[in-house]
């Protein structure tokens, strides 16, 4: 059966989508319209059920999790859960899905310009002209795709691993194009690329767009983000809209108390706070959702009435849909208090990393990097994917052995035979990927602590846990049981467990949330006043770094091409590749680079 062209300005629309697993409902009664050309914003932490929304639109939800309701794409409506035929009609041409990691969206086993192929092959196939298209039409269609994304040609004889996550994206964003869909659905597709390729990704998806008349539903937590790309959002909290309306308006000028505190989480560029203002708690689980404002134990504002009857979904006089008892309009920003910045005197040195040289088959990672971690202090490293971050951190922490070079602590050159464990540990962008499933959190705490012997005073699971803010009973849950957060909170309760005086950490916030972004950057300063810890803080995201780091190394390439006091960097950079990272966040971060 063909697709019809849509004849009306609608692109998709969800009717009283509902999303239940066996651990209970998951999203309740969302609905929502995409005009054709526009874009919607869906906002919100995790465990909000915004990513099982996108999938329920174009049919993808997960084993055992079912959807009711109604979704239209153009002219054709599915009364939800929907058939698989009726899905495989309306997939590809009608709607298409592009996915934070472009390697779960691209096979990894078939050049970039076959699998932009298959979505050509789709298109023909719905457009019911039945006859295969020639391989000379297919290869002039698969290159004037690469070309829209701005991708050589070249790139078509290639395979997913060969290229960077930037160039994947894009190629998962051409493979999608392929199929002519009238509505494209993004899942946080920027949140693991930094900001230079964060921006291109936006400009290219808006662009696209505009010239093929699409419509578009951005999932993403990333406010700034969502504010420079979005024409309406709708913010989700535990399954259900609590505010929709225009990007500006809902955004800029919250009228939700959950809005208005993702808004105060947002981390500025331009001044280091005292304290990071973060959400208390966390989104309830599906199995724990409770009647009333599931907001209302984390809310401000919340009346003893929030928690007794459900809320749903009101305008307010300008025109916004907000479910609040409390609020009637725009809630103020929050004011927190701002650190007054100064060069900081001379101070013991921890670390000393002396020319250090690493390099990979055909790669030069790192070429005669240099810098000084000094006691008590926190030295952020910043720079694009492939510039050498995570290599340096790597040959810190052990993990790999540089070519050249020297990296004295304390005076002691650590080599395999002098390094200990309780010298220098390393916290990791994924805690799920650091911490065995299998092995309950009090277990695994017992295990690290082990592992430093006799050479300090180990502290108890429950120590540790009480150290990074979690309840004790949490040594007798599993990785699985635990939000983003609380992982990232036991994987660094883990790393603290032998005792280091150094924490290497490696985009150890990138994938959070940002009011769990701000939880875990305040625990951080805790520890370095607590134990007297000191950082080596590796981020593509800039204000991440400025809030945390005292210091700051910017590298391309493998070297270091400026270095000073974070806030003079960041406020004056001499560097053009410097200003370059700055402008790839504007206009964002809402300030100017000289």
């Amino acid at each position: 059966m063909s697709l019809a062209v849509p004849t009306k300005s609608v692109a998709a629309r969800a009717v009283d989508l509902s999303i239940s697993s066996a651990a209970g409902p998951i999203v309740s009664g969302v609905s929502f319209e995409v005009p054709l050309g526009a874009t919607l914003g869906i906002v919100g932490e995790s465990g909000s059920g915004k990513s099982l929304t996108a999938r329920a639109l174009s049919g993808l939800l997960p084993s055992g999790v079912v959807a009711s309701g109604r979704v239209s794409i153009g002219e054709r409506a599915i009364e939800l859960p929907g058939t698989p035929t009726a899905w495989r009609e309306l997939r590809g041409h009608g709607v298409t899905l592009i996915l934070q990691d472009p390697f779960t969206s691209l096979s990894p086993s078939h050049r970039c310009g076959a699998q932009i192929a298959w979505g050509l092959r789709e298109r023909t196939a719905a457009g019911g002209r039945g006859r295969r298209l020639a391989r000379r039409d297919v290869r002039e269609a698969v290159a004037r795709l690469l070309e829209d994304v701005n991708l050589s040609e070249r790139v078509a004889s290639r395979y997913p691993g060969e290229l960077s996550g930037g160039m994947r994206q894009r190629v998962a964003v051409a493979a999608a194009l392929a199929a002519g869909p009238v509505l494209m659905v993004a899942d946080e597709p920027t949140t693991a690329l930094d900001a230079s390729n964060q921006r291109d990704v936006l400009e290219l998806l808006a662009r696209l767009q505009r010239e093929h008349g699409m419509g578009m539903v951005l999932i993403s937590h990333d406010l700034g983000m969502v504010r420079d790309v979005a024409d309406e959002v709708l913010v989700m909290y535990a399954g259900r809209a609590v505010e929709h309306g225009p990007t500006s308006a809902v955004l800029d000028k919250p009228a939700h108390p959950y809005t208005a505190a993702l808004r105060d989480s947002e981390l500025p560029l331009a001044e280091r706070l005292e304290r990071l203002i973060a959400i208390p708690g966390r989104v309830p689980a599906p199995g724990e959702r409770l009647a009333g404002c599931a907001f209302a134990p984390r809310c401000r504002f919340a009346l003893d009435s929030c928690s007794q009857a459900d809320v749903t979904l009101a305008p307010l006089p300008d025109g916004r849909l907000v479910a609040c008892l409390v609020s009637s309009g725009p809630l103020e920003a929050a004011r927190p208090r701002v650190v007054e910045e100064t060069t900081a005197p001379a101070t013991d040195v921890v670390l000393r990393v002396e020319n250090l040289v690493k390099s990979f088959p055909g790669v030069l990672a790192l070429a005669g990097v240099s810098l000084e971690v000094p006691a008590g202090g926190s030295v952020g490293i910043v720079g694009e994917s492939g510039s050498g971050k995570t290599t340096l951190a790597r040959c810190v922490a052990g993990l790999d052995v540089p070519d050249s070079g020297r990296l004295v602590f304390r005076e002691l050159e650590l080599t395999s035979r002098t390094r200990t464990v309780s010298q220098v540990q390393m916290v990791f962008q994924d805690p799920y990927s650091a911490l065995n499933p299998k092995i309950r959190v009090g277990p695994a705490l017992a295990e690290a602590a082990r592992a430093a012997g006799r050479r300090i005073e180990q502290r108890s699971p429950e120590e540790l846990l009480e150290l990074v803010g979690l309840p004790t009973d949490y040594a007798r849950k599993y990785p699985r049981e635990l939000s983003g957060g609380e992982r990232q909170r036991v994987a660094i309760a883990r790393s603290l467990a032998p005792g280091p005086e150094l924490l290497v950490c490696d985009e150890s916030v990138s994938a959070l949330d940002v009011s769990v972004q701000a939880q875990v950057l305040n625990l951080l300063t805790d520890l370095r006043s607590q134990l007297g810890l000191c950082l080596l803080f590796i981020s593509h995201d800039l204000a991440v770094v400025r809030q945390v780091s005292d210091s700051i190394h910017v590298i391309k390439a493998g070297r270091i091409v400026e270095s000073g006091r974070t806030h003079e960097v960041l406020a004056t950079p001499g560097h053009e590749y410097t200003r370059q990272l700055i402008s790839a966040l504007l206009p964002t971060v809402g300030v100017s680079v000289p």
